[in-house]
């Protein structure tokens, strides 16, 4: 993603700059290190070389350069607008960036301090609590019952966590190749929308992506029919992608958008009502860039609230942790202690 970004940018740079488009490959091509993707350029040069366009070029890597990002250049090429419609591109591909890193960035503090946690957890139930429980064992008195508990989990691990290791591994192979099934990716990409808290805002990622590159074609001059079937290639999530080609066969049957998508149940009322209306009035690529502003609101918004939430939540979880194997640990100590005195 990132090397299209740069890619598209820089081209529409020389572009505007003056620059041909097969100089401005060229270009490119010189300041490129990654030899694949000079591999690639050096192919997209031979097609123009050979009186092809740019948008040819450009569909022979369908990895890099998506049906909707082929079909923008070859609106561009047609309608004469090529350095407009690379500058739209170039700036949808970073926005699309940002968002997608501002959802990485939020999700990075809670993997680091989950990770910590359980490292710990292994670390002291594997190495630690077994060199503690002879000492314990050697008190000679009844051990409180969460002393006993973590002793039993402790021995457990020691001697399955090979197995637990293997059953793991074969857990992650078989959920890989169920999800590798088209029903099956269906299945849990639908149940990822229905997680608590999360399902929610990666929707939200998700159509809003899908809105910033259906409003970007539509604008460009794109037909509602081929923008709708384009932009649905920016969705990742299988099943949210089949409800938005849902709304594309009854587009197709000659229904409304609004109505096409209140029947698969996407978007508020409010919002498919400036769809409506940016549909009666001609100002459909005006209503979807409002929505799509609304959207990158709520997102940020949404991932600034859910933080401030999950910080203090994760801490109390492995601070939790902490404390319960430390009880565990000094119960029976503090116990003899006692009876000592």
């Amino acid at each position: 993603m990132t090397q299209t970004v740069s890619f598209t940018r820089n081209l529409a740079d020389l572009v505007d700059g003056h620059i041909s488009i097969i100089q401005s490959l060229i270009l490119i091509h010189r300041q490129t290190k990654n030899p694949t993707l000079k591999a690639k350029m050096e192919k997209m040069i031979g097609v123009l070389q050979d009186g092809g366009m740019l948008s040819d070029a450009l569909a022979n890597f369908s990895q890099e350069f998506p049906v909707h990002y082929v079909q923008m250049v070859r609106s561009g090429e047609l309608g004469g607008n090529l350095n407009e419609v690379l500058r739209n591109l170039a700036s949808h591909l970073e926005k699309d960036e940002e968002v997608q890193g501002k959802v990485r960035a939020a999700l990075i503090y809670p993997s680091i301090v989950l990770g910590l946690g359980a490292l710990t957890m292994i670390v002291m139930l594997a190495w630690v609590i077994p060199k503690m429980s002879m000492i314990l064992k050697d008190l000679g008195q009844t051990l409180p019952w969460i002393t006993r508990a973590l002793l039993g989990l402790s021995d457990f691990l020691v001697h399955w966590g090979w197995g637990i290791v293997f059953w793991g591994v074969g857990l992650f192979f078989a959920a890989t190749r169920f999800y590798g099934r088209p029903a099956g990716r269906v299945w849990v990409d639908q149940k990822v929308l229905e997680l608590p808290l999360l399902g929610k805002r990666l929707e939200d990622v998700c159509l809003g992506r899908w809105l910033r590159a259906l409003a970007m074609l539509i604008k460009n001059g794109i037909p509602l029919m081929f923008a709708l079937e384009a932009s649905c290639g920016v969705i990742e999530n299988v099943f949210l992608r089949g409800k938005l080609r849902n709304v594309l066969n009854e587009v197709e049957k000659g229904s409304n958008l609004s109505w096409a998508l209140e029947k698969e149940d996407i978007f508020s009322e409010s919002e498919r009502t400036i769809v409506a209306i940016g549909e009666e009035s001609g100002i459909l690529p005006e209503a979807l860039a409002k929505l799509v502003e609304q959207y990158e609101r709520r997102l940020e918004a949404s991932m600034r609230e859910g933080l401030s939430l999950l910080e203090p939540i994760l801490i109390l979880i492995v601070a939790g942790m902490v404390a319960v194997m430390a009880m565990a640990l000094l119960l029976p100590i503090m116990k003899m202690d006692v009876m000592v005195q």
